[in-house]
């Protein structure tokens, strides 16, 4: 009898921590699938070219094998400084061109503006 018990005791304990593990991989993956569709919505405003979107995805994607955790990376916070910068070109070029006031300066001086904007 006490044999029995064991016995049904551990299968118990095997299938739970097996369901457990099923479980938090399917939140991670929801998780990833959730933040990826933002940050592709996001992109898809601000009309960011094709390359650009592959390498920002593509840090997306070493970052998560690496971290597991993007909280920022749907705003552009958690990305690297020159993916910053070159997404700040294009998130902000139309508001820079079309202020009167910037549309006879050179490109390295909206550059400098464009990297303080936030």
């Amino acid at each position: 009898m006490v044999i029995l018990w064991t016995g049904s005791v551990c299968v118990g304990y095997i299938f739970g921590s097996i369901s457990f593990l099923i479980q938090k991989w399917n939140y991670e993956t929801d998780q990833y699938q959730e933040k990826r569709e933002d940050l592709q919505t996001r992109m898809d405003k601000y009309k960011i070219p094709q390359d650009l979107k592959i390498r920002v995805y593509k840090y997306f994607e070493y970052q998560w094998k690496k971290r597991k955790v993007l909280d920022r990376i749907s705003n552009f916070e958690d990305l690297s400084e020159p993916l910053k910068k070159e997404l700040a070109v294009y998130m902000y070029r139309d508001l820079i061109l079309n202020v009167p006031l910037f549309s006879k300066l050179e490109v390295p001086e909206i550059m400098s503006i464009i990297k303080k904007l936030k």
